[in-house]
């Protein structure tokens, strides 16, 4: 005798026709239809879980640098500023302080062309600043480069780092010294 699976085939075609409620036509009643129509749901659910945080990355820059323009910075200055001055502010954050309170934003770009001019980089002013009020704040001390350490190279280190090594410690080496020869030189 054949077996059709009752209970088991029902279920299963219950579970996908309620997923389908609220779709117009058959597309909530003819199990196939219906099912197809739930699958393209969860492909443009997941598609479009990426696409909405695209999508508000390019909101979150375009309303911070319409902010940063008018405190006479570029959205890119403006960033690169944050980043000297060791800011974790995000960019929703940032967003949300251009649009809400223009007074700290502000203050933020002052901080930031103030960074800038600390690191000895070029503040290009776009339009001049008007501010109503000041708002002072703390920056923290500008990234400090990174300098070269002095600690005894290992086989961990690379080719490059060990032949700086010994440059700068003044022994001599052949330029086509394998990475071992180097090492027994250290």
């Amino acid at each position: 005798m054949r077996v059709k699976g009752t209970n088991t085939t029902r279920a299963r075609r219950k579970k996908m026709i309620k997923l389908a409620k609220g779709y117009r036509g058959q597309r909530h009643i003819n199990y196939k239809v219906a099912k197809q129509q739930v699958w393209k749901s969860w492909f443009y659910a997941f598609r479009d879980r990426k696409t909405t945080k695209r999508n508000f990355r390019k909101l979150w820059i375009a309303r911070i640098n319409a902010a940063a323009r008018m405190n006479g910075l570029s959205y890119s200055r403006f960033m690169n500023g944050l980043s000297l001055m060791g800011s974790t502010l995000n960019r929703k954050m940032l967003a949300d302080l251009a649009i809400s309170d223009a007074a700290a934003f502000a203050s933020l770009a002052t901080a930031a062309k103030k960074a800038l001019a600390d690191n000895n980089q070029i503040v290009h002013e776009i339009t001049p600043a008007t501010t109503e009020k000041e708002i002072t704040i703390n920056v923290a001390s500008p990234k400090a480069a990174k300098k070269a350490s002095s600690v005894k190279p290992t086989d961990k280190n690379t080719v490059a780092e060990i032949k700086a090594y010994l440059s700068e410690n003044g022994i001599e080496f052949s330029a086509s010294a394998k990475k071992a020869e180097l090492l027994a030189l250290v």
